[in-house]
Order: structure tokens, then sequence, then C-alpha cells
């Protein structure tokens, strides 16, 4: 036996259905092209901070000395290069009658009562009063025509060594004086400033000193 046909239309899906599915299927894709955005981005600064050079720090302090007036005075590391190499720089006072080493690493440039240990360089005698070259150190005065800024200003000067006290009357600021310690370091004082006694004659000297690494060969 054979059915009837039916008459009923075929069923639609809601609409409402229709509209999530592609709610869901925008979202999908919305996900997708923002995910790689976000990959390729990340890979662009990935290379960027691979490609970059690294940063360089320096910790290490400058050294602060104190001088025999109790001032602290700035004593920095070895700088230059070659001859120019520089050992130690720094600042001292003198006083009349005390002696100084410039050999030292004390901050104080060993300074005492005169006539100090035999390592000794400079005696600011009471005598005259002085700045003379003591237990084979020698001294001479910097030229004009030379700075006092390199190694080779000091160190060729083998003609005007002899050991010539500076006078109290040729103690003033500007003043540059070359010594070669008994350990053969060459090394530049120039006067920054002098302060006299009582009796009116200079009492204390104070020196901005230079010591290079480099020996003097002589």
């Amino acid at each position: 036996m054979t059915s009837a046909p039916s008459d009923q239309p075929p069923r639609r899906t809601p609409t409402w259905q229709i509209v999530v599915a592609f709610m869901g299927a925008s979202a999908a894709l919305l996900t997708a092209v923002w995910g790689g955005v976000a990959l390729f981005y990340q890979a662009g600064r990935s290379s960027v901070d691979a490609s970059a050079p690294p940063v360089a720090h320096s910790d290490q302090p400058a050294q602060v000395s104190t001088s025999p007036t109790g001032h602290p005075t700035v004593s920095p590391g070895p700088g230059g290069s070659g001859a120019d190499s520089i050992r130690r720089q720094g600042s001292v006072t003198i006083a009349r009658d005390d002696v100084i080493d410039l050999d030292t690493g004390r901050a104080d440039w060993a300074a005492e009562e005169a006539p100090g240990a035999t390592a000794t360089d400079l005696e600011f005698t009471d005598a005259g009063p002085t700045l003379v070259s003591v237990h084979d150190a020698v001294m001479a005065r910097l030229p004009a025509d030379r700075t006092g800024e390199h190694f080779r200003d000091c160190a060729t000067l083998s003609a005007e060594y002899g050991g010539t006290p500076l006078r109290a009357d040729q103690m003033r600021p500007g003043v540059r004086l070359c010594v070669i310690t008994d350990q053969k370091h060459v090394a530049v004082l120039q006067i920054t400033d002098v302060r006299g006694g009582a009796d009116r004659e200079p009492e204390r000297v104070t020196l901005a000193v230079t010591v290079w690494s480099r020996r003097h060969s002589g």
C-alpha cells in the first residue's frame, strides 16, 4: 500500500542559530589573526634584543686619600697608555722639617719628621728653608718649555738633575719639579699652595703629584 505524500513544508533553521554560528566563526577568525600578529611582534622584539650590544657598567669607585692636613684628595688609579701610564696621582702637603716618599702607596705619602726612613725622596728642610731630594733621589726644575704632562718631560732631563734645592724665594704656586726617586720612578710635582709661618718663611707647601708607572732607565 502506497503512503500519501506529505503536505508539510521543509523545516527551516531558525535565524538566531544562524546569527550565533556566524558570530562564533567571526570570533575564531579574529582570535587567529590577533594570535599571528602577537607572534610576529614577539619574534621581532627577540631579534632586536639579540642584535643589541651589551651595555658595560663600571662599579669601581675613585680612590680617596687624605693629605697630612686632613683634607681628602682624589687619587685616580692608573691612567694613560704606554710610557705615559700613570702609577699614582694625588696631593700632599709637606710641613717644614718633614719628608715624603713618592714610591709609597700610603695615602699620606709617608709624610713624617726628617730624617725619616731611608726610602723617602723629598725633604722640606728647616734650614733655608728649602725643598731638596734625599736618599738617592734626584730633583730638577721643569723647564718652561715643557708641560710636565708626559713621562718624557721629566725623564729626559738627565743634565739638569743635580740635587740643587728649591729655595724659599722660589716656592710659589705654579712652580714644577721633576724627581727621579730612589726606586727610579719618575714624578712631576707642581706647587699649588704655600703657607708662611711666624718668621714669614714658607711653613707648609702643597704639591700636586703625578708618578708614572715606567721607571727611569738611567
